[in-house]
């Protein structure tokens, strides 16, 4: 009886993918101690010590085969943004902090030029358009809601989706 033996390609051989890349992108970009976690991939399970957190991960990705040589490689990404839902237990306020704090962590305006304040997501993704030589495609789709992260764990969490794209040249081919 043989056991399949898993396939492992050294990273210092291996192109970061795109959702990689934003995600050391915005560990670069937000101000530092504002996140205590960055994930490259969702872990389902997070520590209330490592909240609030970023996580990126590829949700879909294709090839669009051209015939000149290269091919335009597409990520479709999404960047969780996830705090801790009881923090805001007992607060005397109407608003819902948690949700306040995500509305401002993504897309935060100044109150005078209206423009994305440059340490909000929006802020840093508009600013930052081309990651890379990255291009982003122009929708930008944010979800907010509630999640639950294990037994004793609430969150509020803002899913933020877009499509990226890259050319990647084609050797010699027949």
């Amino acid at each position: 009886m043989s056991t399949a033996v898993p396939i492992i390609i050294d990273d210092d051989k291996v192109f970061d993918t795109i959702s990689t890349r934003v995600l050391r992108f915005l560990k670069d970009n937000f101000a530092s101690g504002q996140f205590n976690a960055f994930y490259d991939g969702d872990p389902l399970l997070i520590g209330i010590s490592r909240l609030p957190a970023i996580i990126v991960e590829t949700s879909s990705a294709n090839t669009l085969i051209g015939p000149t040589g290269f091919d335009k490689w597409q990520e479709t990404i999404t960047i969780k943004i996830v705090v801790n839902k009881r923090d805001e237990v007992g607060a005397e306020e109407d608003t819902v902090l948690g949700y306040k704090r995500l509305k401002q962590l993504v897309g935060a305006r100044d109150i005078t030029t209206k423009k994305f304040i440059p340490e909000s997501l929006m802020g840093i993704l508009r600013t930052n358009f081309t990651l890379d030589d990255v291009v982003i495609h122009q929708d930008v789709t944010i979800d907010y809601g509630i999640g639950e992260r294990g037994d004793e764990l609430l969150t509020s969490e803002a899913h933020i989706q877009f499509t990226a794209h890259e050319l990647i040249e084609i050797g010699q081919r027949t």
